[in-house]
């Protein structure tokens, strides 16, 4: 009798168990619980190649140090979208959205 000891608790109080959940087996739990963590997992893939995509598209855009005398150019003389980035990140939204010519883009 001292190798197999009774353990006793005490019963946990009815308002706290969810009597629905009473019908589902361990396996059918296990397989909710691994279903949810694929869809989850599925999520944060989605995630990481958005971001990553994001990364590599911010990367081809014209960076300031890249760019030579395009702030020196009129609008109507620039060339090409890389001196259009260029001359776009030098200036305000407000002088580039009064410039007719970008409002048409």
């Amino acid at each position: 009798m001292d190798r197999f000891p009774i353990n006793i608790k005490t019963a946990p109080d009815p308002t706290e168990i969810i009597w629905e959940n009473l019908d589902i087996s361990t396996n059918e739990a296990w397989f909710r619980r691994l279903l949810v963590l694929f869809f989850v997992l599925c999520l944060l893939a989605v995630g990481g190649v958005i971001i990553y995509l994001v990364r590599i598209y911010r990367s081809t855009i014209a960076n300031t140090d890249d760019c030579d005398d395009s702030n020196d150019k009129n609008a109507d003389e620039l060339e090409g979208e890389h001196e259009i980035n260029c001359f776009c990140s030098r200036k305000t939204i407000s002088i580039i959205m009064e410039n007719q010519e970008f409002r048409d883009i």
